[in-house]
């Protein structure tokens, strides 16, 4: 287990080996816990499918290059004229 969270190889355009290790075993306690609550829950019968896209998608959306773009927007309040 801890070579694989370690493990920092990545094939470009994917996320890292870790980043997918660690949302399959955090998909594989939720489906668990699913399971054990909901007796009528089916698992996907693609699981991989579904944690690849899901580690994909998070680490897209946490090292995109839109956040690095913000400028920064000042907030001001101008009070109502009085009477």
């Amino acid at each position: 287990m801890t070579e694989n969270l370690h493990n920092r190889k990545s094939v470009p355009g994917n996320p890292p080996h870790f980043l997918v290790f660690l949302f399959a075993l955090w998909f594989l306690w939720k489906w668990r816990c699913k399971k054990v609550f909901d007796t009528n829950f089916s698992p996907s019968q693609s699981p991989q499918l579904i944690v690849k896209q899901f580690a994909k998608e998070w680490w897209n959306g946490n090292n995109s290059d839109l956040s690095r773009d913000v400028a920064p927007l000042p907030i001001v309040w101008i009070p109502p004229d009085e009477g």
